[in-house]
């Protein structure tokens, strides 16, 4: 079994980074923080986020005050890209979205439940969602790290669980969260 990094609370003032619920559970399938990945080349990686689905065009918001770090314009595929935002003592990377124009650049300012873009479509997965990583760092650059540096997850040593922040997130916001699916019997 892996070394997951912890499920520890940063911050308990976090806004949920959408307006609506998630369209399923990020507890399940490969949504979850841990989940396991395979690469073009069969390298197995493990998931660095949780996946909060969504349809194209949902807006995502700020989780807290801070300030644009990294701009990542192809984070996944062509059509999808990603900002870290430095949000006091983390840092918050909202990837696999449309980035609203205003925070392609670093050192700008962004207020809590401030919109910063939409969520975008996979080209290759036909899905859409925010991918949500969260950061134990006040350095919102070079998170996603290649091998054979990385560790299991492929990004900075910094990197946590965010299930428990997230989960704070939606009950400050009154979002109601979707349970996960029932087991199915066999």
């Amino acid at each position: 079994m892996s070394n997951l990094p912890p499920d520890r609370m940063i911050r308990t003032d976090l806004l949920f980074p959408l307006q609506v619920p998630p369209l399923k559970s990020f507890h399940e399938e490969a949504r979850f923080f841990g989940a396991t990945r395979h690469d073009s080349h069969r390298n197995v990686r493990l998931h660095a986020a949780v996946d909060l689905l969504g349809t194209i065009g949902t807006k995502v918001y700020a989780m807290a005050d801070g300030i644009t770090g990294e701009f990542a314009p192809s984070f996944y595929t062509k059509k999808d890209q990603a900002v870290a935002i430095l949000h006091g003592n983390m840092t918050v990377r909202y990837c696999e979205i449309k980035v609203h124009p205003k925070f392609q650049y670093a050192g700008v300012m962004v207020k809590a439940g401030e919109e910063i873009g939409a969520i975008s479509v996979l080209a290759e997965s036909n899905s859409s969602m925010l991918h949500l990583e969260m950061y134990d760092t006040i350095t919102p650059y070079h998170l996603t790290v290649y091998p054979p540096a990385g560790g299991q997850f492929r990004r900075a040593g910094t990197l946590v669980n965010p299930t428990s922040m997230v989960e704070q997130a939606a009950r400050n916001s009154c979002i109601s969260l979707p349970p996960p699916a029932a087991k199915q019997r066999k």
